[in-house]
């Protein structure tokens, strides 16, 4: 799974328990009548944060994780750039190894 079908797949699986937590919530109140209409906004209020909670930390692992990924990207680039002149390689070899770095620094 790449990075670009990562992201979206965690938010809307976290959005899916959120959202199945302000429905069950829904529910719940309508299914009590004596419940007030006060009671029914605290519980969707409460379902609602725990989702913004949820979502917050999700966002803020992915984040950290972009961004260790971003320097070990760096790192190998450099790397790469200073040890590819100095690599027994053919033509097309060092050209494909050229184009993968470059793909690599443009990603970043």
């Amino acid at each position: 799974m790449n990075e670009n079908s990562l992201i979206p797949a965690i938010i809307s699986g976290g959005f899916g328990a959120g959202l199945a937590t302000i429905v069950s919530a829904i529910i719940q109140t309508w299914g009590r009548k004596s419940e007030s209409r006060a009671n029914a906004a605290d519980l969707i209020a409460q379902a609602a944060g725990s989702l913004a909670s949820r979502q917050g930390e999700t966002i803020l692992r992915l984040e950290k994780r972009v961004d260790r990924q971003a320097t070990a990207i760096a790192a190998l680039t450099e790397v790469l750039d200073e040890l590819l002149p100095q690599l027994r390689l053919s033509d097309p070899e060092q050209a494909k190894l050229r184009k993968a770095v470059h793909a690599a620094k443009l990603a970043m």
